[in-house]
């Protein structure tokens, strides 16, 4: 999870923030990025990531992805846990500069 802090620049902007977490608009939102991850994992604990599809174009990487799990862990977004399987898509654009992320588009389907 720390690894939110090597490939993601100080500067990180993601325009997501406004939608979810409106209250960090303006600051440091790595943690943010960090807790995203961190809280799907308790969620699901059984919790399986893949890139579908990747597309780079100059300073953009564009993915699709997919999140696989159980949900049988701590409640996720306030939903409490189901016992299902949960399969949840998405996708993500990147901005990159100087070899770190410094925007974000995307997010859950």
């Amino acid at each position: 999870y720390d690894a939110v802090y090597e490939f993601f620049a100080p500067e990180f902007h993601s325009h997501v923030t406004p939608r979810v977490s409106p209250e960090a608009v303006g600051t440091d939102i790595r943690h943010q990025e960090k807790k995203f991850w961190e809280s799907a994992k308790r969620a699901f604990p059984d919790m399986q990531f893949s890139v579908d599809l990747l597309i780079e174009s100059g300073d953009l990487v564009i993915s699709n992805w997919t999140l696989t799990g159980t949900h049988s862990g701590e409640p996720y977004y306030d939903v409490p846990p189901s016992g299902k399987r949960v399969t949840i898509n998405g996708t993500a654009i990147l901005r990159f500069e100087n070899g770190r992320i410094v925007e974000h588009w995307g997010g859950p389907h």
